[in-house]
């Protein structure tokens, strides 16, 4: 690997509850960041844990001077977690990963040779993936629908080992939505995009916070937060229901006065209930949109550190 003197290396690693795995975690990142032999630094960003994570997290602070430890009140989830890793990091080389071990320290050197080739970012790729069925299934699913909305075909969106360059780091800060998924923006900003096929590992300790509502959610936030499409859904429907109720207006109308027959009330009542369906579930996709925009004129902080919360000063809004 052929890493100039001058290039510094950051890693960004969000932790919550993993004090099982940060020993083995560190040891094993500091070892290969030692034989990449460029200047580095390791950023962890407690997103809240509630176990001694934290405190682990010092003691590697106190005897590393190349390790950073941001610490947030609370769980505000891992893109917040990950933008309080960027706003804290100064390498020109970016790096991310998850802190369970499922994503090996020991591949960071593939990504940093794909930056090497001309990329802008450098995306993992999981080719055998060590989770349920459950999870798989709902990451492909993220991938498709990624996929169809930006029109970059990657196969492995939801993979957070990834490596940036600076410039790509300054043009993510520069995104001030509430909602902020890292690999989606990514894709948004255009950038040059090289996957890097890397291992995936079992999970060692701890449970996956990601499940069935979760990746649910995931979905329904990146399609109401980076697309119109509920809306332009909706509309294409109440277009083809609007011709159907006329149409069936006109063909009631007809066997009324031409054959005298009378209109059912059970028929009247079904019609009654599927339209009031459809307008509770309109007036449910304008609600998610309104609300949206009511978060958004609040601009509150996306992450709190701890000693900024007591000096009045949050640290999201770039």
């Amino acid at each position: 690997m052929n890493i100039p003197d001058n290039i510094k290396i950051s890693v960004v690693l969000p932790i919550f509850n993993e004090v099982h795995s940060l020993e083995e975690l560190y040891n094993r990142l500091s070892n290969v960041m030692e034989k990449i032999g460029a200047p580095y630094e390791i950023i962890f960003v407690d997103d809240g844990s509630q176990d001694n994570s934290l405190s682990i997290l010092k003691a590697f602070q106190k005897k590393n001077k190349k390790v950073k430890v941001i610490a947030l009140t609370r769980n505000f989830g891992q893109h917040a977690a990950v933008f309080a890793g960027f706003n804290n990091a100064n390498g020109e080389i970016v790096v991310t990963m998850d802190s369970d071990l499922q994503n090996p320290p020991e591949e960071i050197p593939k990504l940093v040779d794909k930056l090497n080739e001309g990329y802008e970012v450098a995306a993992g790729w999981r080719i055998i993936r060590e989770d349920s069925l459950g999870r798989r299934l709902g990451s492909f699913i993220v991938n498709k629908l990624v996929q169809w909305m930006t029109g970059v075909k990657l196969h492995d969106y939801g993979c957070m080992m990834r490596a940036y360059r600076r410039s790509v780091i300054e043009n993510l800060k520069l995104c001030q939505e509430s909602f902020r998924s890292t690999p989606v923006l990514v894709s948004w900003l255009g950038v040059s995009i090289g996957e890097v096929k890397i291992a995936h590992a079992h999970r060692k300790s701890g449970k996956s916070r990601y499940n069935f509502f979760s990746l649910f959610r995931h979905n329904w936030d990146v399609i109401t937060g980076f697309s119109i499409l509920p809306l332009q859904v909706l509309s294409l429907i109440g277009f083809f229901m609007s011709i159907i109720g006329f149409a069936m207006g006109i063909y009631l109308l007809i066997l009324r006065i031409f054959l005298g027959n009378e209109f059912g009330v059970r028929s009247v009542v079904a019609l009654i209930f599927f339209f009031f369906g459809i307008l509770i579930l309109g007036i449910g996709i304008i609600g998610e949109y309104i609300g949206r925009i009511y978060i958004e004129t609040k601009r509150r902080p996306h992450y709190i550190e701890i000693g900024a919360r007591d000096k009045g000063q949050g640290a999201s809004q770039e």
